[in-house]
């Protein structure tokens, strides 16, 4: 079984979660969002004046900010990772959202921007005449 992480004091769910390019971490619980260093150590805690529940979390592409979605209005805030200022904030139409998508979004699983598959001349020759049979065939 693995160890805690971190006790956190905030109180309330926890919501999001997202692992740093300098694998720190990012936690949402409560009105706080916590930076824990890899060993668990608090590094800074970031919120939203107003805001009571911070949960989903979301990275911009450089990774020097997060998206957060919380109780208040306008309900989705950009906070800068190294002043906790908030950026920007949104208010969305309808509801509030359920979940955060970022196009360009680091994530710890992918060590660089994910490849594009592609075929090689010889592959799409082969495609190629492969349809061309199927089609020839079906007449």
């Amino acid at each position: 079984m693995l160890s805690d992480l971190a006790t956190l004091t905030a109180t309330g769910d926890f919501g999001g979660i997202r692992i740093l390019p300098d694998q720190s971490v990012l936690i949402s619980k409560g009105d706080l969002v916590y930076r824990l260093a890899a060993d668990g150590t608090t590094l800074r805690t970031y919120g939203v004046p107003g805001a009571t529940a911070l949960t989903r979390l979301a990275l911009t592409p450089d990774a020097a900010a997060f998206w957060v979605i919380h109780d208040g209005l306008p309900a989705i805030s950009l906070i800068a990772l190294d002043t906790g200022n908030v950026i920007a904030s949104r208010r969305p139409i309808g509801g509030l959202p359920q979940d955060l998508a970022v196009r360009g979004e680091p994530r710890s699983a992918v060590a660089g921007a994910a490849a594009i598959p592609a075929l090689s001349w010889s592959a799409l020759a082969l495609l190629t005449v492969g349809f061309a049979a199927v089609a020839f065939f079906r007449l």
